[in-house]
């Protein structure tokens, strides 16, 4: 089966640590908030916390209690009056940078990084600020041969650090369903009002970065007087970036290159599976809901992707804790569920022509994403599509630098009326939950059960009706395809 694409649109703080210095930039610091984990409470909120960059089923899953008072929960918060910060308090960055690198070179960092954060804010409604723990450090010991370091030709890799099951909706339409109900970023659902319960459970970070430190970047703030250029600007890959961790990210994965024991003659892509315990085999505990970004692709003849995430829900062999090694073949053989797995894989590499939808204005607009053809883990579906965006003011969110090879910041926003990226990057942005109209509030699921049983998770909640309802691609840019 092959079917082309439609992406159907419906929308930080920043830490700074750096080895030559510790420091916070870019507004006050935040209080933590409590991080309990709670395996037997009677009802609460799920939050996923990402534990690596590189692996996005490496999670910790998160519970918090209901307050003894939980009659608010369900209800609209209190709409407060709220001012967007200005660009320059938007983010709070986290900087760490390694010991081995000049420290001339470390500042020069954290300068474009500061810069390019505030332009980013400059184009998005920030009402709360946004942190970012960003790491400028070696990925291969300064080797940048990729026969030799499989890293080698990674710029950067950025994702969402918290992230919450739940809905933004309105006062007209308070209920949670599996058409608005997605994994939704931290950096986004706190820009809406809130219960205080679900502040409470806001982690301490809201996005997680690493750039290459074996390149000799192009800076727009020079490190030093005859600093030599090199091939690719920090502030276009810091943008990028970032905007993977602002929600311009996918739940779905090719499981033949990142999974063990799977049929290595059998592609097909389904959403990551959330799992606990050894690497080596480690206990399965439930698939990851789609995120936002999920919600919008559709197909050419308007069937949302998600259709098919929900088929592969369905599947999950008993209340008990299957191992990896017993899971993923059981699946191989489960009928819908991983023909449905299959079909995904011919979704997201067909070569046909995607469009646009923004299911806010209800708009179609020419865009495609980047499906190739064989898929290409870290590229594919999470950015736009190479050939029809290089050389646009979308080209912020392709999957590979080729084309802005040896140029400055200053030379590639050269002559862009646009700003800092194109309507149909914007477009996207806003489908995922960013600048939205005001009126809108937060609505975090929460599931009553004792939290032990996995199938208390958020895939389960928002695939199977029986549970009580009381109220997360790594983002990878190479200077090749890869």
């Amino acid at each position: 089966m092959k079917v082309s694409l439609l992406l159907f649109i419906l929308g930080s703080q920043a830490i700074y640590a750096a080895s030559i210095g510790s420091r916070a930039v870019e507004g006050d610091d935040k209080q933590a908030q409590p991080e309990e984990t709670s395996t037997q409470s009677p009802h609460g909120i799920f939050r996923y916390d990402r534990v690596s960059v590189w692996d996005k089923s490496d999670l910790v899953m998160k519970t918090f209690e209901a307050f003894s008072d939980d009659s608010t929960i369900g209800k609209e918060p209190q709409q407060l009056k709220r001012r967007a910060l200005a660009p320059e308090f938007a983010f709070k960055i986290l900087w760490e940078c390694d010991t081995t690198t000049r420290p001339e070179i470390c500042d020069a960092g954290l300068k474009d990084f500061t810069a390019a954060t505030r332009l980013i804010a400059e184009k998005l409604t920030i009402n709360e600020q946004i942190v970012v723990q960003a790491h400028f450090k070696s990925f291969c010991g300064g080797v940048l041969d990729a026969n030799q370091c499989e890293d080698a030709n990674i710029l950067g890799a950025a994702q969402s650090v918290s992230l919450f099951p739940g809905a933004i909706l309105t006062s007209a339409d308070q209920t949670l369903n599996t058409s608005n109900t997605f994994l939704y970023p931290q950096s986004i659902l706190k820009q809406y009002p809130m219960s205080a319960q679900v502040k409470e459970a806001l982690g301490q970070v809201d996005i997680s970065a690493e750039f290459n430190a074996d390149y000799t970047w192009i800076y727009e703030n020079k490190p030093f007087p005859g600093y030599p250029d090199g091939n690719f600007s920090l502030m276009n890959v810091i943008i990028h970036e970032v905007l993977h961790g602002l929600g311009f990210d996918s739940a779905f994965q090719l499981f033949n290159s990142i999974y063990p024991f799977t049929s290595s003659t059998i592609p097909y892509i389904a959403p990551i599976l959330y799992y606990t315990g050894s690497k080596r085999d480690p206990t399965i505990r439930d698939w990851m809901p789609p995120m936002p970004y999920d919600g919008l692709l559709r197909t050419v003849d308007g069937r949302p992707i998600t259709d098919w995430a929900y088929r592969i829900y369905k599947f999950f062999p008993g209340k008990d804790s299957p191992q990896m090694s017993s899971f993923i073949p059981d699946f191989e053989r489960s009928g819908d569920a991983f023909t449905a797995a299959r079909e995904l894989y011919d979704i997201f590499t067909s070569s046909a022509a995607a469009r646009v939808t923004n299911a806010v204005s209800n708009t179609v607009s020419n865009a495609q994403i980047y499906t190739p053809n064989p898929y290409e883990s870290g590229s594919s579906i999470a950015h736009v599509d190479f050939r029809t965006f290089a050389q646009t003011p979308d080209d912020i969110m392709i999957p590979q630098m080729s084309p802005l090879v040896n140029k400055t910041w200053t030379q590639i926003m050269a002559g862009r009326t646009e700003g800092l990226f194109g309507g149909n990057t914007m477009g996207i942005l806003k489908g995922c939950g960013w600048n939205l109209p005001s009126g809108r509030f937060v609505h975090v699921a929460e599931v009553d059960g004792t939290g032990s049983n996995p199938r208390d998770s958020a895939a389960s909640f928002i695939s199977h009706p029986s549970f009580a309802l009381i109220a997360g691609v790594v983002g990878i840019w190479a200077m090749v395809m890869i």
